[in-house]
């Protein structure tokens, strides 16, 4: 199989999970959740969120180096972990599941959770996500 049906076919793998886990295009918020982004933890390390429900995500990093907050489910997080450890960077234009913010400052991002679950947020950082900088989403 050649390397471009295999990325096709990942591609498409990809924006179903995405599809189906929710998105920000276009949909209001019905509340704001202020995270902070810290070494290597985001807090607070856990929430819950009714299926449905669209969150406005405050992400400020209080921190010296850059973090991202990528939205997924356990694989796409593994998935995403393999892309940035192996040299891949970000290349998230256009995600609505993701945002990467600089030391010092905060940025926003909105999620349409539809359907229950647990997805996590996490930072993928060279070393971040294996150390732990996870944020658990329970659906329900």
């Amino acid at each position: 199989m050649s390397s471009r049906i295999v990325l096709l076919i990942l591609a498409v793998v990809l924006a179903a999970v995405t599809a189906a886990c929710g998105s920000s295009s276009g949909t209001k918020a019905g509340r704001t959740v202020s995270v902070d982004m810290r070494s290597t933890s985001f807090e607070p390390p856990s929430m819950s969120v009714r299926s449905g429900e669209t969150i406005e995500f405050r992400f400020t990093n209080d921190d010296e180096t850059t973090h991202e907050a990528y939205i997924g489910d356990s694989a796409a997080q593994a998935d995403h972990e393999a892309e940035m450890t192996g040299g891949g960077g970000h290349d998230m234009h256009g995600a609505d599941n993701a945002v990467t913010v600089e030391p010092g400052k905060t940025k926003t991002l909105t999620y349409a959770f539809s359907s229950p679950t647990t997805l996590i947020i996490g930072c993928h950082e060279k070393g971040h996500y294996a150390a732990g900088m996870k944020m658990t989403v329970a659906v329900t």
